[in-house]
């Protein structure tokens, strides 16, 4: 029997999340790379935001300029950055990568890069 959220994928016998969201020729799966990207085929697109290995997987709350924040837990799955057997793991794993706090990782150059100004949001509603 398998655990709720897993199925049998493809008849190969290991066990794959259910995927988040799926039509032909896309599937989406929300899991953790470590677990499900030994077991799949290259793939077109590898987005992750992996753990940066800077300590930062909770904060305190805040009243700051940018209408402060709120506070989330301290869980400690930030301790440590991933090791370099499984960045080439995610890096083999696609044609293409989209990986978040790439600056905290040692990665090939790159002609372009993705930038999330989280102080901009605030333009971007009122636009």
């Amino acid at each position: 029997m398998l655990s709720a959220g897993y199925a049998i994928v493809r008849g190969e016998g290991m066990s794959l999340p259910v995927p988040y969201y799926e039509e032909p020729g896309i599937v989406i799966y929300h899991s953790d790379c470590r677990d499900i990207l030994p077991h799949l085929p290259k793939v077109d697109l590898v987005l992750t935001d992996p753990p940066y290995g800077i300590g930062k997987d909770g904060q305190r709350p805040s009243d700051g300029a940018h209408g402060g924040r709120k506070a989330y837990p301290f869980l400690g799955w930030d301790g440590e950055r991933p090791s370099e057997f499984m960045m080439s793991l995610l890096l083999r794993a696609g044609e293409q990568h989209i990986i978040w706090g790439g600056n905290y990782f040692s990665l090939v150059a790159s002609r372009c890069w993705l930038v999330w100004d989280k102080n901009s949001m605030k333009r971007c509603i009122e636009a």
